[in-house]
């Protein structure tokens, strides 16, 4: 009992003990240089790993970064979805393939933004000069430099032959994931590589927000990148279905009937966004 008693006296004195002001702030300054010795020696690991692989081959150019960008979390999710093939980004020159009324103006369009975003994070001098052309089956195109960074899409397999398979990052679009899995086999055995089969099935599935995610980080563009990109992409999809030579037939039949030689059904949304404002929005 005296002990427990002594203990609680000496519990209660040091209730009321306090550090000399001169040992206080000998102590403060010495709690606060060990705090920014760990920061500097955190930020120094960081930086080691960051550099281990600073120049990144890019096709005919290089660029600071890391090669193996990690995918945040719902990415990761829809890389499951696909089958990509991230060293096909080791090109200048990209081309898209793929059969009318397969969404390959969207594949196309996305490419050709995220490919320019990359020159325009990593090569800033060169990126006013990516190029982007839709080249038609009669159409005579030799401008096939591969200094010249560009996206090419055609709707035939005999242009990717003519204009050298093996030495482009090879995308494509199909309407079954069956389909684009035999597309791709096909382009792999011409000597192309396989960047990204984009089939309507699972466009249908991850919409077109979780294809230009995917297309963003074949590129490593920074996720701080995937809001604008995603704003982009959900005006310039409601310009294209609503409007252009590529307008929705069921949004045609309704502003003319004579368009089509039966009845169908009303388009979904078309009648109801301010079309102007949304171009406004797109050029800003």
């Amino acid at each position: 009992m005296k002990a427990a008693s002594n203990s609680r006296k000496e519990l209660g004195s040091m209730k009321h003990w306090r550090l000399p002001p001169s040992q206080y702030r000998r102590l403060r300054v010495f709690i606060i240089a060990s705090l920014f010795v760990m920061i500097s020696y955190q930020q120094t690991k960081i930086l080691n790993i960051e550099n281990k692989n600073d120049r990144v081959t890019f096709g005919n150019f290089s660029f600071s970064g890391s090669q193996h960008a990690k995918p945040i979390n719902n990415t990761a999710k829809l890389l499951k979805r696909v089958v990509m093939d991230k060293s096909a980004n080791n090109f200048t020159r990209f081309m898209t393939y793929g059969p009318p009324r397969t969404s390959s103006t969207v594949q196309f369009n996305m490419l050709c933004t995220c490919f320019f975003l990359h020159m325009k994070l990593h090569f800033p001098t060169l990126a006013n000069e990516t190029k982007c052309h839709f080249i038609n089956s009669d159409t005579n195109y030799n401008d096939l430099s591969l200094d010249q960074p560009q996206v090419i899409k055609t709707h035939s397999v005999k242009r990717l032959k003519d204009w050298g398979v093996e030495n482009s990052g090879i995308f494509h679009t199909a309407r079954t994931k069956e389909k684009g899995r035999q597309m791709a086999d096909k382009l792999k055995k011409l000597g192309g590589k396989v960047g990204l089969t984009q089939d309507l099935e699972t466009l249908s599935e991850i919409k077109a927000t979780g294809f230009i995610e995917l297309y963003a980080y074949f590129f490593d563009l920074p996720s701080r990148y995937l809001p604008m990109l995603r704003e982009y992409y959900t005006l310039w999809e409601k310009l294209r279905v609503c409007c252009g030579l590529q307008m929705s037939k069921y949004w045609r039949y309704e502003l003319n009937h004579s368009t089509w030689n039966q009845k169908l059904d009303p388009h979904p949304f078309c009648g109801s966004p301010d079309i102007d404002a949304g171009g406004k929005g797109f050029l800003k």
